[in-house]
């Protein structure tokens, strides 16, 4: 595991590998990530997400926001990462992706009895009360398109020897095409 380190009073992000050094600004910089707090958020609203969950799984979302149980939360442009502490040893991870007022998400979790998981309502409800809390980092397109192709293939590889089943993705998708001249 790596350090956790505060950004002041905001999310929680691991640093593993590189050094943080603090900026003017009061962002922090990790290699290619520069972490910073978001402003308040005010374009999408509780309201705005109810549809997308069971009353159920939304109650529960609002017991683990309340109860502490996100953490990790990174906001990357539009797209919003989190980590949820469940019922299992290990944390579940959720994506969301905001479009305006609306958004798409996904979560590791085993859940699929109708809309969104308890862990998206938390992630997502978490957000609405204050993105600051999340840090904000540069989106990751950026990020990719400032490494090198070693430090690109370096990382898929670490990624598929931590997550074997990307490797099914990669055999999906183009990249393991022969290339047209």
């Amino acid at each position: 595991g790596g350090d956790e380190i505060g950004n002041g009073g905001a999310a929680r992000i691991s640093a593993r590998k590189s050094a943080i050094h603090p900026r003017a600004n009061g962002a922090y910089s990790r290699g290619l990530y520069i972490m910073k707090t978001h402003p308040p958020n005010s374009v999408i609203s509780e309201s705005d997400i109810l549809e997308k969950f069971t009353p159920s799984s939304f109650e529960r979302g609002r017991d683990y926001c309340d109860s502490g149980m996100v953490e990790r939360a990174v906001r990357r442009g539009n797209r919003l990462f989190a980590r949820v502490q469940g019922s299992s040893f290990a944390p579940y991870s959720v994506t969301a992706v905001l479009r305006g007022r609306d958004f798409e998400a996904s979560c590791d979790c085993p859940y699929d009895w109708g809309g969104y998981c308890k862990h998206i309502a938390a992630a997502m409800l978490f957000f609405i009360q204050d993105a600051r809390r999340f840090a904000e980092c540069v989106p990751l397109e950026d990020a990719l398109a400032r490494m090198d192709a070693d430090d690109l293939r370096a990382l898929i590889i670490r990624m598929i020897e931590a997550n074997p089943y990307l490797l099914d993705e990669l055999e999906e998708s183009r990249l393991d095409r022969p290339r047209r001249s």
